[in-house]
């Protein structure tokens, strides 16, 4: 009989919030059922709320613990994990596993398991929070370092040497296991086999193209200066910004003085589904983010034969690897993401086959498995 496991995330698990974290989730949904008896634990937003999802032919009935909210709030949406246990205190008692993607959740829930019963399981996505002083970021740091703490498996989306380094570093006191763990894709054989036929026939490369949030953490801004030096001297050029977030009215507006509007396209928040339509016509990634735990975004990119275009940051410094899916920068600066974006045109072939080859380390099923095989382990 399968153990019992709570999947618990700070997500409504159809569309809030936004971005790679609720993809991987929802990826590796798809693969656990095979392993746990799952209950999914997530929110409301504003008060309302979706009573079922279907994955891989699997059913869920979502179960309620909180809510958030998405404008007047008094108090940060990411503290309300810290409330988890007040309306729900004998909820998650007889679980086997309680599976957490959210620090504050962590917290909130080590006041009311029953530790030597219930196994905790942090899954923590990445480490840019050690060079991200957002105001957001200062606020999670203290609850990711609380459930390192009190987690007796801790996941981080990083490569195997990052995280290596960071438990070195790292004097928490934490007495779990930490592991490293890839993001998820699902591998479309097909569009890579496709993708590949068509690269030797690419002549003319000058579509760039991003996706992801638009706020301070991706700064998207260093992108569109870099894209605005090319532009100058390949006037056909364009960019595409796939996505949504709290910067874009600054963003349209630098686009804008830099007369780039016929040149620079924002598409606004896009069906997850319909991504893969805008890369298969583009032909390099551009992202200026200052840190990812793995990006999926990337491994998007990847699938399409898309050379990745970024800087030397947490994450992106592992997973695209330099001279072979992409160039990696060294100095946060638009005029040296420009000189890299030549070098990716002048390189392109060669990279373009590397993201195909990198990508097959990066499979959903198999990156399940791994993260069941492990919590069951202990």
């Amino acid at each position: 009989m399968k153990k019992k496991l709570a999947f618990v995330d700070l997500t409504n698990f159809i569309d809030w919030p936004v971005g790679g974290m609720l993809q991987y989730e929802l990826t590796i949904l798809k693969y656990l059922n095979e392993y746990f008896d799952i209950d999914l634990w997530g929110v409301s937003v504003d008060g309302k709320s979706e009573k079922n999802i279907s994955l891989n032919n699997t059913n869920y009935h979502i179960k309620i613990w909180g809510n958030v909210k998405t404008k007047n709030k008094i108090l940060p949406n990411y503290w309300r994990g810290l409330f988890i246990s007040k309306r729900n205190k004998d909820c998650f008692k007889d679980y086997d596993y309680i599976y957490v993607h959210t620090g504050s959740c962590a917290v909130g829930l080590n006041f009311i398991i029953n530790h030597n019963y219930t196994k905790l399981i942090y899954h923590q996505h990445g480490l840019s929070h050690l060079n991200d002083y957002s105001i957001m970021s200062l606020i999670q740091r203290p609850f990711v370092n609380w459930a390192q703490r009190i987690s007796d498996i801790i996941f981080i989306v990083s490569s195997k040497k990052e995280v290596e380094n960071y438990v070195k570093r790292s004097m928490n006191g934490a007495s779990g296991k930490f592991l490293h763990v890839l993001s998820p894709i699902e591998l479309d054989n097909n569009l890579i086999m496709k993708t590949r036929d068509k690269i030797p026939n690419k002549k003319k490369i000058n579509k760039f193209i991003y996706t992801g949030r638009l706020d301070s953490h991706k700064d998207v801004k260093t992108v569109i200066k870099a894209f605005s030096i090319y532009h100058k001297n390949h006037n056909d050029a364009t960019l595409t910004i796939v996505g949504e977030g709290d910067k874009r009215k600054e963003l349209e507006d630098i686009v804008t003085n830099l007369k780039l509007k016929e040149s620079i396209t924002f598409t606004g928040a896009v069906p997850h589904q319909e991504i893969n339509n805008y890369l298969s016509s583009a032909d390099v990634y551009l992202t200026a983010s200052i840190g990812e735990g793995m990006s999926i975004a990337v491994l998007e990119a990847y699938m399409n034969g898309l050379p990745i275009v970024c800087f030397d940051v947490p994450g992106l410094c592992q997973q695209v690897i330099n001279g072979k899916t992409g160039v990696v920068i060294n100095e946060r600066d638009p005029v040296k993401m420009y000189e890299g974006m030549i070098l990716a045109i002048s390189n392109y072939k060669k990279l373009a086959l590397g993201c195909l080859d990198e990508v097959k380390k990066y499979d959903a099923k198999e990156l399940s498995k791994y993260i069941a095989l492990n919590i069951m382990e202990d």
